[in-house]
């Protein structure tokens, strides 16, 4: 598991073996984020090597002033 907290914006990932689900504060990423290249931002470090994508669930917490760019940012 990996953990990541930053102090203005903080956030928490968790990688574990799994089917490729990816959920940002409990919600899946596809639903939380609307904008498309937020989406693409989550799943691009994993997508360096396509078997990552689905070998992988990635639990994800943030929170923080600025939105949802900000937050994809920390992420």
């Amino acid at each position: 598991s990996v953990s990541l907290a930053l102090s203005l914006f903080p956030s928490q990932v968790h990688m574990r073996l799994g089917q490729g689900r990816i959920t940002i504060n409990g919600v899946p990423y596809d639903m939380y984020f609307n904008d498309v290249s937020h989406r693409l931002a989550c799943v691009r470090p994993l997508m360096l090597h396509t078997r990552l994508t689905s070998a992988f669930d990635v639990e994800a917490t943030t929170d923080g002033v600025g939105g949802r760019s900000s937050q994809v940012s920390t992420l």
